[in-house]
């Protein structure tokens, strides 16, 4: 039976940090490490399609449970094939997350008049128990949360789900994916619910882990390293997830407010992480910056919609950083591509003039054009790095 724990393979061990160089075989082929990791939310990524996602050079893609749950259910997705047939993504391997994140974080979500005259008001209470409500003049989407899991109301059609550790999992099996997160609980707002919240996020990766453990179907799963800022909770969450034969392992919730922040809470606990010789990946963060100044700590891959997400505003990446082509500057660079080292299909068919153009007329091929760039760079960027761990440069 594949599993990530047989089939991670390091090649390189950085002398100058824990930077790693390494190869995640899969049934659906091999992710590079350390690698980057666009987010395909509902199977592709916004603005572009998945054959130009392909020619950019990606290997793992990150989609969301949440919204095929949604809309158009796993059960279509699975008589599909699964997801790589489904969204014809036939370049690598998959990893979709168990729509916690999406629950909590979309909990003060305001959803159409229709819809908000359907969701009596005990329902908003029961939400301000939990102190999920953030605005009281909106109708949140989570309904309830105790042991069992966590419901709400689709944004799509107002149909109200539950979801459990168990059912998380069983919908990522109908989908198909490479690599499954288990169901855990973005943090409560209100400090009083912590330790309760993360005594329960714990319990329920492990239900999730059983669960995935009947019925693996050649998937492998990584737990969620939870904490907060709190060096000692993080520790305590290895503790407890280490317990667990998880396949590699996550680093989630909150990693601070600011960089500075991140890189001290990564050096605190990165090398217990590393000393699993499991995959790591960190969660949300994909800026090169960011990357560049946490890729000594061992990091595997990341996952962001940054790069895609700017890129929409037309902030488009370059060699030497980031430039704004929406600037009246760019109208006449007639003989001059967004960026001459790269290769996506932008570059190579397109000057910075014509998409100037584009951009300012609102015209929707700016939107695929612009994405295919940006996951381009960050996937040649992620090339440059691990050459230079390789050179012991990193």
């Amino acid at each position: 039976m594949w599993s990530l724990k047989r089939a991670v393979t390091h090649l390189w061990l950085s002398s100058q940090s824990a930077a790693r160089v390494g190869r995640i075989h899969t049934p659906h082929g091999v992710m590079d490490t350390p690698g980057f990791v666009p987010v395909a939310t509902s199977g592709t990524v916004k603005g572009c399609d998945n054959l130009r996602l392909m020619e950019a050079g990606s290997q793992l893609i990150f989609c969301n449970t949440y919204h095929f749950l949604v809309h158009p259910g796993p059960k279509v997705v699975e008589d599909a094939g699964g997801l790589h047939k489904f969204i014809n993504y036939k370049t690598g391997p998959i990893i979709t997350d168990s729509g916690g994140f999406q629950i909590f974080s979309m909990s003060a979500r305001k959803i159409t008049n229709e819809l908000k005259g359907k969701i009596p008001s005990k329902y908003e209470c029961e939400i301000q128990t939990h102190r999920y409500l953030f605005d009281e003049s909106n109708s949140a989407s989570l309904i309830s949360l105790n042991e069992k899991g966590a419901t709400f109301r689709s944004y799509y059609d107002g149909e109200l789900i539950t979801l459990t550790p168990e059912s998380s999992v069983m919908a990522q099996k109908q989908l198909g994916s490479d690599i499954i997160i288990p169901l855990d609980i973005l943090p409560s707002i209100d400090n009083q619910d912590m330790m309760a919240t993360f005594h329960r996020t714990h319990r329920w990766q492990e239900r999730s882990l059983q669960t995935h453990k009947a019925d693996p179907r050649g998937q492998a799963m990584y737990s969620v390293i939870h904490g907060g800022m709190d060096i000692s909770l993080r520790n305590k969450s290895m503790d407890t997830l280490f317990e667990m034969p998880f396949d590699g392992h996550a680093v989630g919730g909150s990693i601070g407010s600011n960089r500075t922040e991140s890189f001290d809470l990564l050096k605190a606990i990165m090398p217990r992480l590393t000393s699993t010789h499991k995959p790591v990946h960190l969660l949300g963060v994909g800026d090169t910056q960011s990357i560049g100044s946490m890729i000594g700590f061992g990091i595997d891959t990341f996952d962001s919609s940054y790069p895609t997400k700017i890129a929409r505003t037309g902030r488009l990446l370059s060699e030497g950083g980031t430039i704004d082509i929406s600037r009246s500057e760019f109208k006449s660079s007639h003989d001059e591509p967004i960026d001459r080292t790269c290769g996506c299909v932008a570059c190579k068919n397109h000057s910075r003039a014509f998409l100037h153009h584009l951009n300012r007329m609102s015209e929707l091929s700016f939107y695929t054009l612009a994405t295919a760039h940006n996951v381009w760079k960050m996937n040649d960027y992620m090339r440059s790095l691990r050459e230079k761990i390789t050179r012991n440069e990193l």
